[in-house]
């Protein structure tokens, strides 16, 4: 049985709902700088301890738990998860695993160092639009990879827009290296080129760009764009991924399961929400990764590759010129 220690308990409930049907695992520890969080979440998940630090549950009760479920913001990913991994821990830290490519480095090398597992979770591989992609890629149903559309808008306030600063990295990292990772997963290799360019729509105070627009050129002529807006009006979020390929093509949407309402105050949309199966899998695959000591997918190099696009993105949108791959990195032309 793995035992998996919850760092980060906002998400205790989605946790909660998909605890009773993971396979070899179960949640032993929580960690939240919140007390009454961490509490509740220790109770709810029935963890055996719990404390208010990764450090404080580490000395105390380093003991109940082998593995750590990274579950904060990203600025203190990296942090905890280097912290984790020297403690002997395996870790499951989400996309982007840390907010620059010398942090991630560094969070790649301690695992490697103290010889535990690292996966670098991204949800959209493991929800259905991206899952049932890859799988008509790699039946050759779609043929090989064309163009790659995706795109992800969210209401104004959504997520680190607000508070973006230079310490926490930038838009590109923070905001699209989740996309970046579909990208590069669903062709199966870094892009050749990077070109992007960003502005800013809204007028809440961020000094960002909460519009930007992302072109990467692939293997094989290949082609991914990719929007990313958070100055929509307050409401649900919209998220859209195509994929056009040489013999077919994918399209999926969050909307293909809204319902609509008619009725004297006018039409509405209702949107039951797309489950917790993706946190199911992505966790299983963590697990079973542990249990049969091997890599997970996708692996903390992946989660480097993300960011290292990432911030060739970040270098284009300043510059506003193409970045080329050289060698492994990124030069601007």
């Amino acid at each position: 049985m793995i035992r998996l220690a919850l760092i980060g308990c906002g998400n205790a409930a989605s946790y909660l709902a998909v605890s009773s049907r993971l396979s070899g695992a179960s949640i032993t520890a929580t960690a939240d700088a919140d007390p009454v969080a961490t509490m509740a979440a220790r109770v709810a998940l029935g963890a055996a301890a719990s404390s208010t630090t990764l450090d404080g549950l580490l000395a105390a009760h380093g003991d109940s738990f082998d593995a750590v479920v990274v579950d904060a913001p990203a600025h203190s990913r990296g942090r905890l998860a280097i912290t984790a991994a020297r403690a002997g821990k395996h870790v499951l830290a989400d996309t982007p695993i840390a907010l620059s490519l010398e942090e991630c480095d560094a969070v790649v090398d301690a695992a490697e160092e103290s010889g535990v597992r690292l996966m670098a979770g991204n949800l959209g591989r493991f929800a259905p639009a991206g899952a049932t992609v890859r799988e008509a890629l790699d039946s050759g149903e779609l043929g090989e990879p064309g163009l790659l559309r995706i795109h992800r808008w969210e209401p104004l306030g959504t997520g680190s827009w607000p508070t973006l600063d230079e310490e926490r990295g930038s838009v590109a990292v923070q905001n699209l290296s989740a996309d970046i990772d579909l990208a590069v997963w669903l062709f199966g290799g870094l892009p050749s080129e990077v070109y992007a360019t960003g502005r800013r729509v809204s007028h809440g105070g961020i000094d960002q760009p909460d519009y930007v627009q992302v072109h990467l050129g692939l293997e094989g002529d290949g082609m991914s764009v990719i929007d990313y807006s958070a100055s929509l009006p307050a409401g649900p979020g919209y998220h859209f991924l195509s994929m056009i390929g040489s013999r077919g093509a994918a399209y999926a949407d969050v909307h293909h399961n809204v319902n609509l309402v008619y009725g004297s105050g006018g039409t509405r949309a209702i949107d039951p929400g797309g489950g917790v199966g993706h946190i199911l899998a992505q966790l299983q695959e963590f697990a079973d990764a542990v249990r049969e000591d091997r890599e997970p997918a996708p692996t903390g190099a992946d989660g480097r590759s993300a960011v290292l696009v990432a911030e060739a993105v970040a270098e284009s949108m300043s510059s506003g010129r193409t970045a080329r791959l050289t060698g492994g990195e990124y030069e601007l032309d």
